[in-house]
Order: C-alpha cells, then structure tokens, then sequence
C-alpha cells in the first residue's frame, strides 16, 4: 500500500483545505472521493464527512481510524456499519457563535411580538398591543451547554437574563449562573422564561421534551430549538402551544424534511400554521463565511490527529445506536 489517504467527501472551504494539505505529515495525501477510486479506498486512514456515510465504500476502508464530520450533530450518521477502532468525532462548536445570535433573533423577534406586528402594520392595522417582555432579570433555561449553549448564555447575560443550564453531567460551564443534570430537568423548565432547546439528538434525549415536561413550563414561556426536531415530541409541543397561546415557539429544526429535489414537507401536526409560531428552515447556522468556520474546525482537530493530540468531539457511540428508531 502506497500513501496514507485523508478521503474528503465534500469540497471544503479552499484557505482550510490548503492549511491541511500544508499540515499533512509525510506520507500523506488528501483526495476528495471523486478521485479516489475501489481499489485505493483501502488506503483511507482518515474520513472527513459530510452527510450520510458512504456504505457502498466503508466496508473497503479496511484502515479506517477517524472519521471527522463536518456537521456539529451525528445522529445522521450509522453507527452500527462503523468498526469498533474507528473514532468518531462531532464538529461540535464549529458553529455556535452564528447559532447563539440567531436564538436571540428569534427570542427578541417573539419576545417583543415584533413578528406579530410586522403581520398587523401590513394588513394596515396599526395596533401597539400586546406588549413585550424585558429580558432582563428573566430566567433562560438553555438545555445543552456546548458550543451553542455556551454562546447563547454568553448572549443571555449581556441582556442581564439570569442563565440555567441543562446537561448529562451537571458540570459548569462559562457564563451559566447554574447547570444541573436531566435528571433535574423539570425544576429549570418551571422557572425558565426562555427555554433554548441545543443538545445533540442521541438515545436519551429523543422525546426529552413530552407532555409530562411542558406540564412544567409556563403557560407565556418562550420556547427555541436550534437542536434537533425529535427531541421535543411534535404532538406535545403542538398541544402546548395550541392550548396556550401566550406561549411562544421558534422551530428552525424539524421532524420531517423535503426528500432530495422538493421545497415542501407536511409535518405530523400543523405547527407552523399556530400564530404563536416562527417558522425558518433549519437556516440557523446559515450565514456567511459558515463553510469556512465549519472547516477551519473540522481541519484543527484532524491536526491533533496528526500529531497525537487529545481530539475534540469524540463521541461515543452508544449514545446513538438506533438512534433514529
């Protein structure tokens, strides 16, 4: 076997691409998986991935050691075809800071009703209720104290909002006043008037957001998810936001998606269509320059790969087996 292969299954931004080629030891090449045909796959040491696996492909990887994907979250990906000495690791943070500004897009858009009378001022009503909150000395509760999470408190406190977090561990994070388990979950759902919605989807947060936790929300909080659709059960957030209209929701990420080539999907439950709802299309990373930070990340921990540093993102599979049923 000749040289060792960084296979790319994306064209990445063009200044990271080069700082990679530029880091590769000797050895190495880099190809993008149009140019790299069956009988080379073999010698694949390191998968950069975006989107689904290649299955077709894979199984030839027979030296297959990391695979880095592009995207913060994994769930997307088969765990179950991966061998078991393969490392697996998220692009978690690559994209928090585009994130965390959109939740405060939507949380002021929602909070001072400005969706709502942007609506009114166009149908030629000019109407000033109903009034807005204030944010300050408000509780975020904000579920995920990763990349996103981090940035969304960092946010939250310079509009002087008291910040509480969620995790699987209950470690502190910057700029969060407190940060309890999923086990403690409820007590920060009843205090929170903004509940942020940014872990990643794995086994145990599927459906972490059902009927028993809205029972614990305020009927007027303001609800964003930026995560994953499924995990908030559709049916109960629909039900919560029917039946409580003073509640408020922004859903950037769905339960269903348009198949390749389409621009509309129905979803199980009507949401969007409540008043009460701001609608986008899983767009809250989607600015300028987002290739570039997405790579930029993806390539510093392939770096760490080369000269064996402790990687970033590594995730453990168990939490995503069968995550998708």
């Amino acid at each position: 076997m000749g040289n060792k292969l960084l296979l790319s299954t994306f064209e990445m931004d063009e200044d990271a691409k080069s700082r990679l080629i530029e880091s590769l030891p000797d050895g190495w090449e880099y190809r993008t998986d149009k140019e790299v045909g069956g009988d080379e796959l073999p010698a694949v040491e390191i998968l950069l991935l975006q989107g689904p696996l290649p299955k077709d492909k894979l199984p030839l990887m027979t030296n297959l050691r990391l695979i880095q994907s592009f995207s913060a979250g994994v769930d997307h990906v088969d765990f179950g075809i991966i061998p078991q000495n393969v490392i697996v690791c998220s692009n978690g943070g690559a994209f928090g800071g585009p994130i965390g500004e959109f939740v405060f897009g939507a949380v002021i858009s929602l909070g001072r009703n400005l969706f709502l009378h942007d609506k009114d001022m166009r149908e030629g009503k000019f109407v000033k209720t109903p009034q807005g909150i204030y944010l300050k000395g408000r509780t975020i509760g904000i579920l995920g104290t990763g990349g996103i999470g981090q940035n969304v408190a960092r946010l939250a406190k310079s509009f002087g909002m008291t910040t509480a977090g969620v995790n699987t561990s209950g470690q502190t994070a910057p700029n969060f006043d407190e940060v309890t388990t999923v086990d403690n979950l409820n007590p920060v759902l009843q205090k929170s008037d903004v509940i942020v919605v940014a872990v990643p989807l794995t086994m145990k947060t599927r459906n972490l957001l059902g009927k028993e936790e809205f029972l614990h929300m305020k009927p007027d909080c303001i609800i964003v998810n930026v995560a994953r659709g499924a995990i908030i059960s559709q049916e109960a957030l629909y039900n919560f936001l029917r039946d409580h209209p003073e509640a408020k929701a922004a859903i950037d990420v769905w339960w269903r998606y348009p198949n390749l080539g389409e621009e509309t999907v129905v979803q199980d439950y009507p949401i969007s269509s409540l008043p009460n709802v701001l609608s986008s299309p899983h767009n809250s990373d989607g600015v300028e320059g987002q290739l570039k930070q997405g790579s930029d990340r993806a390539v510093e921990n392939i770096i760490r790969y080369f000269y064996n540093e402790p990687l970033k993102g590594i995730v453990n599979r168990e939490d995503y087996i069968d995550v998708k049923k």
